[in-house]
Order: C-alpha cells, then sequence, then structure tokens
C-alpha cells in the first residue's frame, strides 16, 4: 500500500500542468521570446526567456499555447529549453552594487 501511495505521488507530481505554472523569464540574459499562460487573466502572454531556468509554461507561438492551456489540445507543445541554441552571453545575471562617487 505504501510504495503504490508513493508512486502515486511521484506520478503527480511528474504531471505538473504548465498552464497552472507562473510565468518565469528564467536565471539568465538572453532574449528568447515566448508565451506563457497567465493565471490571473487567463490569457496567454508574450514574455522574454532569458535561455534557462524557468519552468515549462512557455510556448513558442501564443497559437501554441492557447492551443494547450485553453482549448486542451495536445498539439500546443511546451517549449523544451535543452533544444535551444547554445548563448555564449546566456549566464545567470549578476548583482552589482554601484556606489555614487
Amino acid at each position: 500500500l505504501l510504495e503504490a501511495l508513493a508512486r502515486s505521488t511521484l506520478l503527480s507530481l511528474d504531471t505538473v500542468d504548465p498552464c497552472k505554472q507562473p510565468i518565469e523569464a528564467g536565471d539568465c540574459i538572453g532574449f528568447f521570446p515566448r508565451w506563457g499562460m497567465n493565471q490571473e487573466t487567463g490569457q496567454c502572454e508574450e514574455f522574454i526567456f532569458g535561455g534557462c531556468g524557468g519552468n515549462d509554461n512557455q510556448f513558442d507561438t501564443k497559437e501554441k499555447c492557447e492551443a494547450f492551456c485553453i482549448r486542451g489540445e495536445p498539439n500546443g507543445e511546451t517549449t523544451d529549453s535543452s533544444s535551444l541554441p547554445i548563448c555564449t552571453l546566456c549566464h545567470p545575471q549578476e548583482r552589482f552594487t554601484t556606489a555614487v562617487l
């Protein structure tokens, strides 16, 4: 019984609905236009993905976002971040402090 419960818990963790995740730009400073479902407005909105981090709530086009999140069509696939070209400028943003001289 415990094994079945653990297995179902793991399965539910693996199947988080991308459309219910927040829109996240990620941790890097690349420039990749994407579309994500905004849970507050119920609409697909454009945002800039930095190239790393983030989550599965990112689609190549508004049409794919709406197909997947609004109409529930399986062909509106999320963007696989691992398929992005390697970006030499995509690195975690560094925090700088500035002093007034």
